[in-house]
């Protein structure tokens, strides 16, 4: 496989995003590159363990030139935002206006392919009471400030949609926008909602499950 730019749909926790770097780590013996937030590098010790997988706070060159290198690169649009106020009830894709990742394709022209997975708000939610508040909070210090409960063991399943080719003919504001669709199709077709705790769990231990 060459370059690609990987679109995730982001949790209040991005474990199923772990578990992907390490699988293609693992069985490929490749790194994919990714995307984080900022504030991640300023936590002590966690700086050093992104670096040594990729990670960076990353901005249009950076990403553009680590793909012409040819390399995977993953990133969540709604980032920290959709972590938050995104939730079980519905999975809605909140990336406000953001075409960042879509001027990265463009310029470094490579495919663009859609990731979800199934039952990632059960692993782990947000805590949420006054979204108007929250929301306050964050817009003024950029920092994820919901609690986040739970780490309850239930079967997720990742989803690789597929890819959305280079079409230099395509607007950012295009591209995002199919992109989007391409997210929430896979997440209409896969996800029930609204998430269940008890559903997720019941998956688990069930060996039948292929929705």
């Amino acid at each position: 496989m060459g370059p690609a730019l990987l679109v995730y749909y982001h949790g209040a926790l991005p474990l199923d995003y772990y578990y992907l770097v390490a699988k293609v780590c693992l069985l490929k013996k490749r790194v994919i590159h990714s995307v984080v937030d900022n504030f991640l590098f300023h936590i002590p010790g966690l700086s050093v363990l992104l670096s040594s997988f990729s990670g960076t706070p990353g901005t249009v060159s950076s990403c553009t030139a680590d793909l012409q290198d040819g390399n995977l690169l993953g990133l969540s649009p709604g980032g920290v935002y959709e972590a938050m106020f995104s939730d079980q009830k519905d999975y809605k894709v909140q990336w406000k206006n953001r075409v960042g990742f879509a001027k990265i394709a463009l310029e470094a022209q490579v495919p663009i392919i859609p990731v979800f997975t199934r039952n990632i708000r059960e692993a782990v939610r947000t805590l949420v009471p006054n979204k108007k508040l929250v929301k306050a909070v964050y817009n003024r210090f950029r920092i994820p400030c919901a609690p986040i409960y739970g780490g309850w063991p239930v079967k997720m399943v990742t989803y690789i949609g597929d890819p959305i080719p280079y079409d230099p003919s395509k607007t950012p504001e295009q591209i995002r926008d199919e992109c989007k669709e391409a997210i929430e199709a896979l997440i209409a077709k896969h996800q029930t909602k609204p998430g269940s705790i008890c559903r997720g769990l019941y998956e688990r231990f069930t060996k039948s499950h292929t929705s």
